[in-house]
């Protein structure tokens, strides 16, 4: 797993020299965040390019691959047009789920919630989660891997929930069956 999670930043990484390079050329600036050389918190960013929304966990939640993604971005003066925000909006979801909160290892994912100008939020100890990293020799993962927007879920789950926040009840509810049968599974 681990070896995938750095091939993922290594990929990002070549992308955003290869573009970041391309711009140059055509005579435009353009910077490459990668890996250990970030000027913007890439979730953030992503989220206000209309890639998704942030979960709990504090990773940005994609429709079709939840927090299972590598972040990469390149800066530049080059006139492009722009997306819309996205649609998913992880608020309710995130606030009846709690999954990435309850397993994480170093109770690193606040429980509880603030609300600011009706935006919900919640606290990550990046202090704890590093610390779990080091205990554990390698980044963790938890968070990403019990989250139900990391299954992935259906498409018609997806927008079943963006049509209508209050279905995340049905959604969560069955994930959690299936924790509890993947839980019960023998290994020989």
């Amino acid at each position: 797993q681990s070896v995938a999670v750095v091939k993922g930043y290594v990929d990002a990484a070549v992308i955003g020299m290869i573009l970041s390079y391309s711009i140059r050329a055509l005579g435009y600036q353009a910077r490459n965040h990668m890996d250990g050389n970030y000027l913007m918190v890439l979730p953030l960013a992503a989220k206000n390019c209309g890639l998704g929304d942030i979960g709990r966990n504090g990773l940005l939640v994609t429709k079709e691959y939840g927090s299972r993604i590598r972040l990469g971005a390149v800066t530049t003066d080059l006139p492009l047009s722009t997306d819309s925000i996205s649609d998913l909006c992880m608020d309710e979801f995130c606030l009846r789920c709690g999954l990435c909160a309850t397993y994480c290892p170093a109770k690193a994912i606040s429980s509880s919630t603030t609300k600011s100008n009706d935006k919900i939020h919640w606290v990550i100890n990046d202090i704890k989660c590093y610390s779990k990293w080091q205990e554990f020799g390698t980044d963790c993962g938890l968070c990403i891997a019990i989250c139900p927007f990391s299954l992935p879920l259906s498409a018609s789950d997806v927008e079943s929930y963006i049509e209508n926040p209050q279905n995340s009840s049905r959604i969560i509810d069955e994930y959690k069956k299936n924790i509890r049968k993947r839980n019960q599974t023998k290994t020989p």
